[in-house]
C-alpha cells in the first residue's frame, strides 16, 4: 500500500502517526512544495522577533521520519491530481502512483489585484520563507504597512514591532479581529496595539500600492484619498484554500475540498485534512472551512485511521482563535458577535480584563477571553461537546467571571467533556 501525502503540515502529521499506528508496512510518501521539514507554521513570527530559533521551528524531531519509516520530497509542487489514473504530477514533470492519496495543502494568501501589488517589497505572511525574506529586510527598514488586522496581520505587527519598526495597520472593519471580537473587545485590543506603538487604521480600504522609482514600495493609498508611508508592505487580508492542484477534476469543492465525517472526498480514496476543506462545524451543524492547527491534527488523524483501513469518524470543530499578541493572552471560540435575542449573553471587564460568556438553551456557545485565559480548554470543549450545562451554569458564570476561576467545578467540567490532547 503506498499513501502519498501531499503538503508537509499538521494533518500530515497527524495522518502519518495514525497509520502507523494500523500499518506498519506501507509506504507513506509526503510531497510538499516548501523546501524544510514538517514545521510549526504559528511560530513564523516568533522567529521573524528572534525569539524562536532555527531548530526549533520544527513540529517534530529528525528521528520522526525514520521511525515512520516516512519519504519526504520536499521543494516540489503538485501541479495536478488524476484520480481515475491514482497519480500526481510534480512541476518537474515527475509522476507519484498512489493507493491512497491525502491532500492537506493548507490555505493560500489572498492577494487583491491592486495597482502595484507587484512592488518591490511586498510580502505576504503565511509560510517561513516569509518570514525570512522579510526578516532579511527589516534591518535596513523603518516603516512597515500591514493591510488586514485579522490573526495574521496582528501577528506580523508583533514580530516586526519587536525588531523597533514602526508598524501601521490598516483594516477596511471598524476593529481588529473583526470576524472573532465584539465592539467591547475590539475596543480593548486596539487600545492595547496602540500603547505598544502600532498606528491603527481602521474603516478605509487599500486602493493603491505606491512606489518609488526603483520600484520598492513606498506606501499605500487609501479609498479615502489619504496615503501612508512604508518601505515593507505585508499583506494580511486572509488565507483561501489551497486547491489549484485539483482544478479540472471531479473531486467536489465548495469554499474548500467536500468530505465527509471519515474526511473522505467523493472519491473513494481520496481524503482531505486541514486549512483546505470543508469540514463538520459543530455550531453551525453543517461544513465550513475552520482553519486551526489543532483542527487541522484531529482532521488528519481521522484521515489516516480511515486511510489504513480503520473505522473513525470526525466529530466536528468550532472556530477559535488563541494566540497571544503583544503579551496579551487571547481566546476566541465558537459564536461570539453579531448575535440575536435568542442568546444569553454574560460578561465582565476591568482595566486589564475581558470575559464574555454566550449561552443558548443551557449550553455554551461562545466565549471571549482577554487578558486571562485560564481554564479555556475546558470551555472550549463545552461548547464543542454542547454539553447541558443547567447544573453549573450559576456556578460556570460566577467562576469565569470572577476572581476564583473554576477551580471548584473544574472536576464537574472534566467529567462532561474529557479535552483531547494536540501536541
Amino acid at each position: 500500500m503506498r499513501y502519498v501525502i501531499v503538503g508537509a503540515s499538521y494533518a500530515a502529521v497527524g495522518a502519518v502517526e495514525e497509520i502507523r499506528s494500523i500499518d506498519s508496512d506501507g509506504e507513506i510518501l509526503i510531497v510538499s512544495d516548501e523546501p524544510y521539514r514538517i514545521y510549526a507554521r504559528p511560530l513564523i513570527s516568533y522567529y521573524l522577533e528572534n525569539r524562536v530559533a532555527e531548530k526549533n521551528m520544527y513540529f517534530r524531531p529528525d528521528e520522526f521520519y525514520e521511525k515512520n519509516k516516512l519519504k519526504l520530497v520536499s521543494g516540489k509542487k503538485v501541479v495536478k491530481v488524476d484520480p481515475d489514473g491514482q497519480k500526481i504530477t510534480l512541476d518537474d514533470k515527475s509522476v507519484i502512483d498512489y493507493d491512497r492519496l491525502l491532500i492537506c495543502t493548507g490555505g493560500k494568501p489572498f492577494i487583491p489585484p491592486l495597482k502595484g501589488i507587484d512592488s518591490k517589497n511586498v510580502f505576504s505572511f503565511v509560510k517561513w520563507d516569509d518570514a525570512k525574506k522579510i526578516k532579511k529586510l527589516a534591518d535596513g527598514a523603518k516603516e512597515v504597512l500591514i493591510v488586514g488586522g485579522g490573526l495574521i496581520g496582528l501577528k506580523a505587527a508583533e514580530g516586526l514591532g519587536g525588531l523597533g519598526l514602526k508598524v501601521t495597520i490598516i483594516e477596511k472593519e471598524a476593529s481588529v479581529l473583526p470576524l472573532a471580537l465584539d465592539e467591547t473587545a475590539g475596543k480593548i485590543l486596539r487600545r492595547h496595539l496602540e500603547d505598544n506603538g502600532v498606528e491603527m487604521v481602521t474603516g478605509n480600504v487599500a486602493s493603491e500600492i505606491l512606489a518609488d522609482e526603483s520600484g520598492c514600495v513606498s506606501g499605500v493609498a487609501l479609498d479615502n484619498g489619504k496615503s501612508y508611508k512604508g518601505d515593507l508592505l505585508i499583506i494580511a487580508i486572509g488565507v483561501r484554500p489551497n486547491i489549484d492542484l485539483i482544478e479540472g477534476t471531479a473531486i467536489e469543492v465548495n469554499r474548500g475540498i467536500a468530505v465527509d465525517r471519515r474526511m473522505r472526498t467523493n472519491i473513494d480514496n481520496i481524503y482531505s485534512a486541514g486549512d483546505v476543506v470543508e469540514a463538520w462545524d459543530i455550531l453551525s451543524g453543517s461544513n465550513s472551512v475552520i482553519a486551526i492547527a489543532p483542527l487541522a491534527f484531529e482532521q488528519g488523524k481521522v484521515a489516516g485511521c480511515n486511510m489504513a483501513g480503520g473505522k473513525r469518524a470526525y466529530t466536528g470543530g468550532i472556530a477559535m482563535n488563541s494566540t497571544d499578541v503583544f503579551s496579551m493572552s487571547l481566546m476566541t471560540m465558537g459564536l461570539t458577535r453579531n448575535l440575536d435575542e435568542s442568546y444569553e449573553i454574560k460578561s465582565f471587564k476591568d482595566a486589564n480584563v475581558y470575559k464574555k460568556l454566550v449561552f443558548k438553551d443551557d449550553r455554551l456557545q461562545g466565549v471571549i477571553l482577554m487578558g486571562d485565559v485560564d481554564y479555556g480548554g475546558a470551555l472550549t470543549q463545552l461548547i464543542r461537546n454542547q454539553t447541558g450545562i443547567k447544573d453549573i451554569k450559576d456556578d460556570l458564570v460566577k467562576s469565569v467571571l470572577g476572581k476564583g476561576g473554576l477551580a471548584s467545578i473544574l472536576p464537574t467540567i472534566l467529567s462532561k467533556t474529557p479535552v483531547p490532547a494536540f501536541h
